[in-house]
């Protein structure tokens, strides 16, 4: 029982952070292998020019407004870059605001429409915004074009979760971990979703495997 309110009390916190850090996609965790290359600060720092090495160091750093300011003036060089509008739709969505994010990744869409970066994080922004069934409609155009992309099903789930179609999520996050099994977030959020459907040993076991693939990114150490 001890243990129990411990993990309850930690996993309450702990459930809020995995729907801001869905609703972000910006994160760490949640970019689930969508790894951006970003610059040193000193780097950046020496740049004259608008570069969307300097953008990404600052989508990292969260300055999210410095971040919008150059990839807007790299727009005004190159109007059609479909990684610059994807890089400005995530430093719009840390600001929250997902409408115009959503019309980011639209572009980068018009751009490459088999873009899964975009088809990505234009499903996570159009969910948070509440149209959920086109998020998903995003998550299955992705998985249509790769059907191994691990990051479509951990968006799917989320979406679902908005709906309260948890056995939906379950279905889809227990692919998304065939996929990537070492992934911390996915491992996380899945026991979150086995807390809140009263699994504990099951949830219990998830937040242990993701502690061990990651001891310091997970709130849920406390709970060992």
């Amino acid at each position: 029982p001890r243990v129990r309110r411990r993990i309850a009390m930690s996993a309450a916190g702990s459930a809020r952070q995995v729907d801001a850090l869905m609703a972000i996609g910006v994160h760490r965790y949640l970019w689930l292998g969508l790894s951006l290359s970003v610059c040193s600060t000193a780097v950046c720092a020496q740049a004259h020019e608008p570069s969307l090495a300097a953008a990404r160091s600052m989508l990292t750093a969260r300055d999210y407004a410095g971040c919008i300011r150059e990839t807007d003036a790299l727009l005004q060089q190159r109007s059609g870059d479909r990684d610059t509008y994807i890089t400005r739709g995530l430093c719009v969505a840390g600001r929250g605001d997902y409408s115009s994010a959503a019309n980011d990744y639209t572009r980068a869409l018009e751009l490459d429409p088999r873009s899964l970066q975009a088809l990505y994080y234009r499903g996570v922004a159009r969910s948070q915004t509440g149209d959920i069934t086109a998020g998903l409609g995003d998550f299955a155009r992705a998985i249509a074009i790769n059907p191994s992309y691990a990051a479509a099903y951990g968006g799917s789930a989320g979406a679902r979760r908005l709906l309260g179609d948890d056995s939906r999520a379950l279905a889809d996050l227990t692919q998304a971990i065939q996929l990537d099994s070492e992934n911390a977030a996915l491992l996380h959020a899945l026991g979150c979703l086995l807390y809140d459907m009263r699994d504990w040993d099951a949830a219990r076991a998830e937040f242990q495997r993701a502690i061990e693939l990651d001891p310091r990114g997970q709130p849920l150490s406390r709970a060992r």
